[in-house]
């Protein structure tokens, strides 16, 4: 793997962090833990990259490569909503899954 891909693999989980902890401090379920917050970067990577595959399989070009500049802000401007969403549902559902297996 190339080092500068590493880094930004590393860089985004920094921003995903930052975004969790904020979601999941202002949010009261399911909460600001180690745990969800680490739950929340891993689906939030998931989510980011199902959304980008998604994203360019729709609107690319036979080449793969977003022909207008308002194609690729929407893929750019999205990528931190989706990931936040499916992040926070990620970190929902393994509290949920967790309390049942508590039980």
């Amino acid at each position: 793997m190339h080092p500068l891909i590493l880094v930004g693999l590393i860089l985004v989980a920094g921003i995903f962090a930052g975004l969790g902890a904020l979601a999941l401090r202002l949010s009261p379920w399911p909460g600001l833990r180690w745990s969800s917050l680490l739950w929340f970067v891993f689906s939030a990577f998931v989510g980011a990259g199902a959304y980008a595959i998604a994203y360019e399989a729709i609107f690319a070009d036979a080449t793969g490569a977003l022909t207008t500049t308002t194609s690729l802000m929407f893929l750019l401007v999205g990528i931190p909503i989706v990931g936040s969403l499916v992040g926070w549902l990620g970190a929902g559902a393994a509290r949920l899954i967790s309390q049942r297996i508590q039980r």
